[in-house]
């Protein structure tokens, strides 16, 4: 993936209305390993096989198939209860974020069963009954003003309307996805809460600033008739320059209820400002500051706002960048294609949503704006005519923000924790979703030695399928019955680039140049162990005498040993159990559902259904149907497709 950063600018002081803050201090630079156990003092017995479950990226699409997860693993049941509860971690990246931090955080008005769902077997659905989601459901908030146009539009009038440009896609993120669960608050048009993990880390942070008393601040949920929620880790990742290289990479940033930064090393990246990276976090609320004074124990920091869940969930999502990077150019040179493709908008909920959000100064631009299109609508019937539109208003109003969108970047005051030298230069640098450097979540998960077993949910959009070539080992040889295509993002995994219709799967090394450089720095299994899982999908998917016919869900459990991964900041030698999830057609539950639906929807062939189960990343928008049922599949590849396989790894 290809993306545009914006030049971040250095700053030598502070910003203004900024005030003093003490954060605490997380140092993974010493050789001591890393314990979700060191923040959550789980009862004993209660998460048993220490499970971390990895939600991964994909917008919707991941968020949905993400949803029925979820619901599958609060389904499966052993003698302590549903296995959604004894989950020890959940990793999430971009679209799993949509899902994951929300339910992390959930407002006490919503049920567990609301949010996520009830599972119900296939032959429960009916053409009606799939077209009703419940108010409460996750599902819900992307079926309306939701589609990357949409959002692309009100993109727009958020910048028209004064608001920074380097936060609209994090407050949009913010108005859709947690509004409505009372997750999201603002002043002068900027996200103005933070977040911790309970009551007792809430009084620590309060203890130390006082000023911060009267702020809102979201907890993790609790209660009698809530599932009990694991460690949250939400992943995002953050521009760096490496030493001798020309293109930038990205650096791995952990998102979690205790602290935010970049936990591992990474060998030789500096930071906008020159500084190595890495070796640590810094209490969340404090993340996006200026260093003034370090110990090794805390930090005194200049803050104008404290980071947000609205600035977690959305820089972990941030792919929006590469659609607009695309679209804004081309509507920039044509405003009628602009306002032909808007005209519908003008008057939408969505529009509407923001005007209700924003503070009234700002939200008086757009509406003022929005008159003016209206009025020239109902005097032409149309707003397409460039001289009119002209006529009517500054065409360089538009032309500004859409030159703004189009070099969209989150951007964010990072220092390293490992920086000895303050205060220091402060700068913004460039944030982008975490799915652009490790879109599974598994790696964050590994750098925890208390997480024995995995369950990976890839909610992908490359379907298992017959390639013409295959894995090319380190001899140069083509290793047989390995002609599979499988995501990207696995193979990285494992040392290998994405699959290459001209050359199947070649390893990332000196002697050929790598498709997505951005994953170069991946690998955390043997190179060699990825043919297995290729194979063991492939048989997994398919029936004994058709392997990849798609009757099976694809759900493989694989036994591993980590390589050494200092980018990652994981050790060599780390043995896990891995169950891969792969998002992929299960003719066994097509084929358990009522006869109507499969005429009527799917139109007795299930690959014809808008896509089906393989949205793409850029259909943000879903409806009610298509949500419906691909919650309704992904639950059953858990509940149905290897109960076994999961159960045994939720064992002592």
């Amino acid at each position: 993936m290809d993306i545009i950063q914006k030049k971040p600018t250095a700053r030598t002081s502070p910003t203004q209305n900024t005030s003093t803050f003490k954060a605490d201090i997380l140092s993974t630079s010493t050789s001591s390993s890393l314990k979700i156990s060191q923040f959550i003092q789980f009862p004993a017995g209660s998460t048993p096989g220490n499970v971390g479950v990895a939600v991964s990226g994909g917008s919707s699409r991941a968020m949905i198939a993400g949803m029925g997860q979820l619901r599958g693993l609060k389904t499966l049941t052993n003698a302590q209860g549903n296995l959604l509860g004894q989950t020890r971690a959940i990793s999430a990246v971009s679209g799993g974020t949509w899902l994951s931090l929300p339910f992390m955080f959930l407002n006490q008005a919503v049920s567990d069963d609301a949010y996520l769902g009830v599972y119900q077997d296939p032959g429960f659905y009916t053409v009606e009954n799939l077209q009703q989601l419940e108010e409460s459901n996750i599902g819900k908030r992307c079926t309306e003003n939701f589609s990357a146009k949409d959002l692309a539009f009100q993109g727009i009038l958020l910048i028209i309307a004064g608001l920074p440009d380097n936060l609209i896609w994090q407050m949009l993120m913010g108005i859709h996805l947690l509004k409505y669960y009372g997750l999201y608050t603002q002043s002068q048009g900027l996200p103005d809460s933070f977040f911790s993990y309970d009551k007792n880390t809430l009084k620590e942070i309060i203890q130390q600033n006082p000023s911060l008393t009267k702020q809102t601040a979201y907890l993790i949920t609790t209660g009698d008739n809530r599932v009990n929620r694991p460690y949250f880790i939400c992943n995002a990742s953050m521009f760096v320059n490496v030493l001798g290289e020309l293109k930038q990479s990205l650096a791995p940033v952990q998102i979690t209820p205790f602290f935010t930064g970049i936990l591992s090393t990474p060998p030789h990246a500096i930071d906008i400002s020159h500084q190595s990276v890495g070796s640590g976090g810094v209490t969340s609320f404090g993340f996006n500051s200026t260093l003034q004074a370090m110990d090794e124990q805390a930090a005194s920091v200049l803050q104008s706002r404290q980071f947000s869940l609205t600035d977690a969930n959305g820089v972990s999502s941030a792919f929006f960048a590469e659609y607009i990077q695309k679209q804004a150019p081309l509507w920039d040179k044509n405003l009628k294609l602009f306002f032909d493709d808007f005209r519908t908008k003008l008057r939408s909920d969505g529009s509407q949503k923001l005007i209700n959000n924003i503070p009234a100064e700002n939200a008086q631009k757009i509406q003022t704006l929005l008159n003016k299109l209206d009025s020239l609508r109902q005097q032409h019937d149309e707003i397409g005519n460039e001289q009119l539109l002209t006529a009517a208003i500054d065409p360089r109003i538009f032309h500004d923000a859409l030159q703004k969108l189009a070099s969209f970047v989150p951007q964010y005051d990072y220092w390293p924790v490992n920086n000895t030298h303050a205060p220091v230069v402060s700068a913004e640098n460039a944030f982008a979703d975490g799915g652009n450097l490790e879109n599974t979540g598994v790696a964050a998960l590994l750098l925890y030695e208390d997480i024995d077993n995995i369950i990976a949910f890839v909610n992908c959009a490359t379907p298992l399928e017959q390639a013409e070539h295959g894995i090319i080992d380190a001899s140069g040889q083509e290793i047989p019955d390995t002609c599979i295509k499988v995501d990207g993002q696995i193979s990285a995994l494992f040392g290998y680039q994405p699959y290459n219709d001209s050359v199947g799967y070649q390893l990332y090394c000196a002697d050929h140049q790598p498709n997505n450089p951005l994953l170069k720095h991946n690998q955390i299994f043997p190179s060699e162990a990825f043919a297995e899982l290729v194979q063991g999908l492939w048989q997994q998917s398919g029936n004994k005498d058709h392997p990849g016919s798609n009757q099976h869900a694809a759900n493989y459990l694989q036994t591993l040993t980590t390589v050494e991964n200092k980018w990652f900041g994981i050790r060599a030698g780390k043995p896990i159990k891995i169950l891969w999830v792969y998002n992929n057609l299960i003719n066994d539950w097509y084929q358990q559902l009522s006869d109507s639906v499969r005429q009527q929807i799917f139109n007795n062939d299930p690959t014809q259904y808008y896509q089906f189960p393989h949205y793409s990343t850029y259909d943000t928008q879903l409806t009610a149907t298509q949500i419906n049922l691909l919650a309704s599949q992904t639950a059953w590849s858990v509940v149905k497709g290897s109960p076994s396989e999961i159960l045994s790894l939720y064992q002592q």
